[in-house]
């Protein structure tokens, strides 16, 4: 029974083990973006460096025999870098389930991470299940250099968590029943906390682009398969942002629906033309000096509720979004929260709503999932 496992299931408490909530900052997510890179416009000294870091990084590639690989068709990727189906997916799914589950001070790190590995495996789910810092270095006494070191914005709350599990569907029916299956195999007394939130398709999924290829190099860590994730679920107050208007809504995101509203090649040019600097679109999409785009993979889905409810303030199934991006690297998360949060001129569309769950998470390729599975 599920009750067996779960020690308490709730949204807004936290024991010693987990991190204190900050301060919410208020945060419009567009799922609308297609890809977030990187620019020095107005970069401060913390930027800079983390910026260097990026371009020295990430413009020398991926491994030569991935690379060729990458440029045939069909994608044969090594087997020992494939990566889990809901990282690199291309297709556009009607629901999602995002699960972060907390574990207790008494729980064996190993044994659950063993038995969320065999769970997802034995189902041919588009999914991927990711470990937070805790467990992955007690599972595999080696955790990946930046993991720990995502420095989310103190205006931005980081709530913690240690397994996280992202499954689409066609229907949210698929969506219960592999969360139900993951909490319910765990041992028991193993779990503090877990929450679901499921979210439902109201826009395209502008993620990187259609092509498998494009999404494995952005996504993927070329070495292992692995991939690092963001989840970040924000609250949106969509009637103060109804209120001013399709024009001004478009100027605050950058774009008119699916489309820029100016050439972002040059992010400067564009600027002059006269995208606003401020806009999410001038905050998120930038280049490094070669032209070339440091982008993530986005997999983010609307979710919640319309009605407030009368504990509005406290209500997480409020309508907004969950946020999940892949990177192949966690420091471009870094420089994109970073860039969002500047003082001097934060991103526009943080007025209109408030982030209030913020993790990263490793996502272990097919090859490692297995070998945890028969760990324990």
């Amino acid at each position: 029974m599920l009750r067996r496992a779960v020690g308490r299931v709730r949204h807004s408490s936290h024991d010693a083990t987990r991190p204190s909530r900050s301060s919410l900052l208020k945060v419009f997510a567009a799922i609308t973006i297609s890809s977030c890179s990187l620019i020095a416009l107005g970069d401060d000294e913390k930027s800079a460096s983390i910026r260097a870091y990026l371009v020295n990084k990430l413009t020398n590639g991926i491994p030569e025999d991935t690379q060729t690989v990458l440029e045939s068709q069909p994608v044969l990727i090594p087997a020992y870098r494939q990566a889990q189906p809901a990282v690199t997916s291309s297709t556009t799914n009607s629901d999602s389930v995002f699960l972060t589950i907390h574990l207790s001070r008494c729980a064996d790190f190993e044994t659950c991470a063993a038995v969320v590995a065999r769970v997802v495996q034995s189902h041919e789910y588009d999914a991927a299940v990711g470990f937070g810092a805790r467990v992955w270095d007690a599972v595999h006494k080696n955790v990946p250099a930046g993991y720990v070191n995502l420095d989310i914005p103190t205006s931005m709350p980081s709530t913690g968590g240690d397994i996280f599990l992202h499954c689409k569907a066609n229907d949210k029916a698929t969506c219960v029943k592999m969360a139900k299956n993951v909490l319910e195999n765990l041992p028991e007394g193993a779990i503090y906390d877990a929450e679901d939130v499921y979210g439902y398709h109201e826009t395209k999924d502008w993620s990187v682009s259609s092509c498998e290829n494009d999404r494995y190099e952005t996504a993927v860590v070329p070495t292992t398969g692995g991939s690092f994730l963001l989840a970040q679920q924000w609250r949106h107050d969509h009637l103060a942002f109804d209120s001013i208007g399709s024009d001004a809504r478009d100027l605050v995101i950058g774009k008119h629906g699916s489309d820029y509203l100016y050439d972002t090649t040059d992010l400067s040019i564009a600027i002059c033309n006269g995208l606003p600097e401020n806009s999410h679109v001038a905050k998120v999409t930038v280049l490094d000096p070669l032209g070339k785009q440091f982008k993530i993979v986005r997999q983010g889905m609307s979710c919640g509720s319309l009605a407030p409810g009368s504990v509005s303030k406290n209500n997480i199934h409020e309508y907004g979004s969950f946020f999940v991006g892949y990177s192949r690297d966690p420091m471009i998360f870094n420089y994109m929260l970073g860039r969002m949060t500047v003082s001097k001129a934060p991103d526009a569309l943080l007025r209109f709503n408030k982030c209030i769950r913020s993790q990263l998470y490793y996502v272990p390729s097919v090859q490692q999932l297995k070998a945890l599975a028969t760990s324990h």
